[in-house]
């Protein structure tokens, strides 16, 4: 395994990776787990905010209610529905100019896409959660992948974000896997106990390989990209119907190797 540099850094996508210590009732965490499921269209009523983090409506309400009046978050008077407010967008101009994951994989993703005829997704880890930054879909004419841009998924619900959580230090993988059981609740055929085999499984092969799980008759490969403190901070995966899968598997995890080696270079470079 590659060992963290600190406890505390910042990840390629400027999000600040809570310590591991650090409880995850707290209210500042709270608020960050609301924040972050407002980037899914799905997620703008009080209730599926709330069904999304976890967190009951009483305590989800009232931190809206405090971002409401912070300008980080505006409500629809119409609709009850919550988006984000003028502060959120002013925050993320000034992050506009910083070199993120979504632009140094953007080349591989076309890559690619052009190599498989099929979907490539580029995800980054959020806390517990995988988010989908970049989104492609290839020339095959099935298309097989659910995922898209501003999609969550908890870590190990899908290829991609499998091989985000499968790369992490062991005992921050158990801190996560003690905390991930209710958010796998959508995903009836992932279950901590199959999380912990693949998570074996992909170590031993380099990448990660889920067909019939999320989706039946739909596949994918992932791979992890790690930042320059070796954590795992994204991963790119290519979808596919299972049978396209099965059948490429080791031509697929080496063009996504290929890819997140040259990102990890670029990376490097870059700094």
């Amino acid at each position: 395994m590659r060992a963290a540099a600190s406890q505390q850094t910042f990840d390629i996508t400027g999000v600040l990776s809570m310590p591991r210590g650090l409880s995850t009732t707290s209210p500042m965490q709270k608020t960050c787990r609301i924040l972050c499921a407002l980037t899914d269209r799905k997620h703008r009523t009080l209730s599926t905010i709330a069904t999304a983090t976890g967190i009951d409506k009483a305590s989800t309400l009232r931190i809206l209610q405090v971002l409401v009046k912070e300008g980080l978050v505006l409500r629809d008077e119409r609709t009850k529905e919550y988006r984000y407010g003028q502060e959120a967008f002013n925050l993320a101009h000034s992050l506009a100019s910083q070199q993120d994951l979504k632009t140094l994989a953007r080349m591989s993703v076309q890559r690619l896409v052009t190599r498989t005829e099929d979907a490539v997704a580029v995800l980054v880890r959020s806390g517990l959660e995988s988010v989908c930054v970049d989104r492609e879909q290839g020339a095959y004419p099935i298309h097989a992948s659910t995922i898209e841009v501003g999609s969550r998924r908890p870590l190990g619900a899908g290829s991609g974000s499998l091989a985000i959580l499968a790369w992490l230090e062991d005992d921050e993988i158990e801190l996560a896997l003690a905390q991930l059981q209710k958010r796998l609740d959508p995903f009836p055929g992932i279950t901590i106990k199959a999380i912990r085999k693949e998570i074996a499984a992909a170590r031993k092969r380099g990448y990660t390989v889920l067909v019939d799980v999320v989706v039946n008759r739909m596949g994918a490969i992932g791979k992890p990209i790690f930042g320059l403190d070796g954590r795992p901070v994204g991963a790119i995966s290519v979808s596919a119907l299972s049978e396209r899968v099965m059948e490429r598997e080791k031509h697929l995890a080496q063009w996504i190797g290929e890819e997140t080696a040259q990102i990890e270079k670029t990376l490097r470079s870059s700094m």
